[in-house]
Order: C-alpha cells, then structure tokens, then sequence
C-alpha cells in the first residue's frame, strides 16, 4: 500500500518490481493483482489486518505480520504520515474486532479444532510433548497450532525428508524416525495422525498400558488407528470433530457480518481525518486573516478615540 497522486504510473512500477523480483511476467501478474484505491485501499486493508480476507479467518498471526512489514518499512523511511495513520487504525480496527467479536475463537478446520479440543481437555498445552504423524497439510497446519500452544511437538513419517520440510517451515520441532512409532504413541500424552495409508498405521497390539491420560486425534480416511479398548485412550476421529466444525462455521458467519460493519466505521472515520489534514490549513489561514482583521480595527478605534490605548489587549481578546 502507498499514497501517491498518479495510480496507474505507482502500480506499473510496483508490478514491475514484482516482476523483477519473483521473475513472474508483468502480464501475469497484472491478470493476478487486486488493485484498490482510495476508500476500496483503506477498507481492503483493514479486512486484511481483522483477519477476514484470509485463508484461516480470525487468525491472529495476520496482524503480528502487518506490524513486522510496517516496522520495516517506517525503521527505512518509506511509511509517511497517511501510510502510518492508515496501519495504526488497521491496528485498532483488528483490536476492536477481536475484543467485541468471537470471530477468532470459533475453530472452522479440523486441524484448529482437533488441537483447539486438545487444550480444552489438558487446559494447557505448554510443555506437553504432542507426535504428529504424517507430511501433508493436515499435519502441517496441526504441528503450527501445537508450536504456537508451545507444545514439544514431535514429527514423523514414512519419508523422513518430507517431515524435514515441514520442520523446516515451522521450526523448532523435533523430527523422528518412522521406525520409533510403537515407542512414541506409548510415551506421549498427544498423538495426531493424518496419512494416506489404506490400512491402519497404530495395531491394538502396538499399544501398551501406562500411568497417564493419553489422548489421540485420528484424521485419516480410511482411519489409522485400530479401535482398542484402551482404557487410558481417548479416541476422537474426524466425524466426532466435525459437528463441531459446522456450527462454528454457522457462529461465525454471524460474527463475519459484525466485523464488517467495524471494518466500515474504522473506513469512514479514517477519511475524516483524511479529509481534515486539507480542511485545518484553511482553518488556520481563515483565524489568521481574522485577527489581522482584530488588530487592523482596533488601532483604528483608538487612533479615533473610540477605545482607551490601555484598554488595547482586552479589546482584542472580546474580538
């Protein structure tokens, strides 16, 4: 986002640096971009900062990644004052969302709802050791959700390359060997699996007895946990999660129309400002003229007797 006079030279430049940078044709990007101006600029950014233009809706990441693009870009002179005043009311629009709204709450993936279940029943996943098992992008978005609980999260699969990757991109998680499975579902008190195979990856006879609570999220179809009759095992599978799912769907589309209405009132109060940067000038150029105007009749009342000279500052105060 920029503030510019002349918006077709600003986004001809913009997509061609774009261009230059990610090597994609000017073409290509120009039939791919979205370009605001003005009222649609402010309003879009602000959408973008409450979380409701993204993929996950209401995730709070989204603002935290506005702040470190902003902070880079004020720290190098490139944000003035409109771009400033703009990213700090796109700040409070997403506060004022989040606090008057449930729209970060209600999980709408199974992978958010699995984990968000897993909290639920811990109440803190802080410290609590949690495997995943699988690479695709169930796994990915699980072994992101238990980073930011600050689980110790622990990844394996069939090829350990691909865990890697994913490790990788969220960092700060261990990757095993798939070899260590029957160990680590009998040494964790978390298991979430998600895998392609056609038969289950965790056999009854795998299992083993032990002192603690465990709880296993199973989010593959065909399944990939065996039923058992464990005793210290909670199994939830995806059918137990996805009612779950559905209403939070239903509660935050509520919530979606709320938003946009505080996305609106945060627009149109920020052209109010915008609108009084040229409206003070002449406010202040008008006073001037006024008490010229003041100074101007008053010397003339007491060059004529009119007003006593002592009187002079007291008279141009009343005026």
């Amino acid at each position: 986002i920029s503030s510019v006079k002349d918006v077709y030279s600003a986004t001809d430049s913009i997509i061609s640096k774009l261009s230059d940078f990610s090597s994609i044709s000017i073409d290509e990007l120009q039939g791919r971009a979205d370009i605001y101006e003005d009222n649609g600029a402010i309003h879009h950014l602000f959408t973008v900062a409450a979380s409701l233009d993204s993929l996950v809706i209401g995730e709070t990441q989204i603002v935290g990644q506005i702040k470190d693009a902003f902070q880079f870009a004020f720290e190098n002179g490139f944000a003035g004052q409109k771009i400033s005043r703009a990213i700090h009311y796109g700040f409070k629009c997403s506060a004022t969302i989040r606090n008057n709204t449930s729209i970060s709450k209600s999980k709408v993936s199974i992978a958010s709802v699995a984990v968000s279940k897993a909290e639920t029943i811990y109440q803190n996943l802080n410290n609590i050791s949690a495997l995943v098992i699988g690479a695709g992008e169930m796994s990915r978005l699980i072994a992101q959700y238990l980073k930011s609980k600050s689980a110790n999260v622990i990844l394996i699969n069939r090829t350990r390359t691909k865990a890697e990757a994913i490790a990788d991109e969220v960092q700060d998680i261990t990757v095993q060997n798939f070899s260590e499975l029957k160990n680590l579902i009998n040494q964790v008190k978390l298991v979430f699996t998600s895998t392609s195979s056609e038969d289950p990856i965790i056999k009854s006879n795998m299992i083993k007895d032990t002192d603690f609570k465990r709880v296993w999220f199973d989010l593959a179809v065909p399944k990939d946990i065996e039923d058992n009759n464990k005793k210290d095992i909670i199994i939830y599978r995806i059918d137990d999660l996805q009612d779950t799912v559905e209403k939070n769907i239903k509660n935050r589309e509520i919530e979606i129309k709320s938003s946009y209405k505080i996305v609106g009132e945060f627009t149109h109060n920020f052209f109010q400002w915008i609108n009084s940067l040229a409206i003070k000038p002449l406010i202040k150029d008008i006073y001037l003229k006024a008490q010229d105007s003041v100074a101007d009749e008053v010397a003339r009342s007491i060059k004529k007797g009119f007003v006593p000279k002592e009187l002079e500052k007291n008279v141009e105060k009343v005026a």
